[in-house]
């Protein structure tokens, strides 16, 4: 239902895997129907890298971080002008924040995130 064509996202894979495990391929692959592309910063755990490799084509842009440095136990979702936060706590509890002027801040703190990250995933790389 996003109108916008990007969604920003802050995940634990492996949490999205035991929450709702029919999320892949199903979801990735309607949003990619849709045009709707997703920058991602997640762990780099195993769920993480195979997450990566699950799109060879690139369509959404990804980014591994420190997994020992970098903890996510709940997920956030930023689209429109929404910010969704998902923890696997009790078997997944999910809330929304529906403000323009909320969602606007944490675009702007999840793209200057996304900046720092790719220089995390560079030093990885190494």
């Amino acid at each position: 239902k996003s109108k916008e064509k990007l969604m920003r996202v802050s995940s634990s894979v492996g949490n999205l895997f035991k929450i709702i495990p029919e999320y892949f391929p199903g979801y990735v692959e309607k949003r990619k129907k849709l045009g709707i592309r997703m920058n991602g910063i997640h762990p780099n755990d195993i769920a993480g890298q195979q997450l990566l490799k699950a799109d060879p084509t690139h369509f959404d842009d990804a980014i591994l971080i420190p997994k020992d440095k970098y903890n996510f136990p709940a997920d956030l979702a930023i689209y429109d002008n929404k910010i969704s936060y998902m923890s696997p706590e009790k078997g997944g509890i999910t809330f929304i924040i529906e403000s323009k002027e909320i969602s606007d801040v944490m675009k702007s703190i999840f793209d200057m995130a996304w900046e720092e990250a790719k220089r995390l995933n560079k030093q990885i790389k190494k």
